[in-house]
């Protein structure tokens, strides 16, 4: 972030400093050369532009007329919330530039270690992708730099995930936790008979043991049940 030198003019060095504070919550991070602004505008004119509420009209044309206002954004969203709290959002402001599920192509992505023994596991998934019309998606392909980064958006864009937590790969670990913090529809997959013996944080939350050698059809049932349950 670049540095914001001050002057003698108490007005303008206000300005200087809130601009600074919102470019350092809202724009653009070190981790990232994104900017989380127009993006996050476009999501709210597309969730709320068919409401007749007058307020939410005058809401929407003040982002317009101002898409560099963090501040404005922040507490416009609030504000939209507030008023359809039966939308069940949540904000947040992450360190990475994010993105939202696209409307044209869903995506799924696989949260797995990279084992041998997950590759069966892939197979079978990206071919019930295929199946439902869906984007296959998994962390490990991908070669940019900043893996946390990428990650996050991914998950971020994927409308369902499948986490494999076979073995309990930290890594594997941290993007399910990222992906129910977001409060993406999951279906949480292992090889276990008892994964909640060696990860008692997951109690109680319904988990699915399967085998792809012995019960490739019934873990294509399951993976069929989810994607439908997910789409009602």
């Amino acid at each position: 972030m670049s540095a914001v030198y001050l002057g003698n003019d108490r007005d303008e060095d206000i300005l200087q400093i809130t601009q600074a504070i919102q470019r350092a919550f809202y724009g653009a991070h070190r981790p990232s050369n994104e900017n989380l602004l127009p993006e996050n505008i476009e999501y709210l004119k597309n969730s709320f532009h068919q409401t007749t509420v007058e307020e939410v009209n005058q809401i929407l044309s003040a982002l317009e007329s101002e898409p560099t206002d963090a501040t404005l954004l922040k507490f416009s969203a609030t504000r939209l919330f507030d008023l359809f709290p039966d939308k069940r959002h949540l904000i947040l402001t992450p360190a990475y530039a994010g993105t939202y599920p696209g409307l044209e192509t869903q995506k799924v992505f696989h949260v797995s270690a990279f084992r041998n023994w997950s590759e069966d596991t892939r197979r079978v998934i990206e071919s019930v992708c295929k199946e439902k019309n869906l984007e296959y998606m998994i962390g490990y392909e991908k070669l940019e730099p900043n893996i946390m980064a990428s990650v996050w958006k991914d998950i971020c864009s994927a409308s369902w995930i499948i986490a494999d937590i076979t073995l309990l790969n930290p890594n594997a670990v941290l993007e399910l936790a990222i992906a129910q913090a977001l409060g993406k529809p999951t279906l949480i997959i292992h090889q276990h008979a008892m994964i909640q013996h060696h990860f008692p944080l997951l109690l109680k939350t319904r988990t699915h043991a399967y085998n792809t050698h012995e019960g490739e059809n019934a873990f294509r049932k399951l993976l069929h049940q989810f994607f439908d349950g997910a789409q009602d």
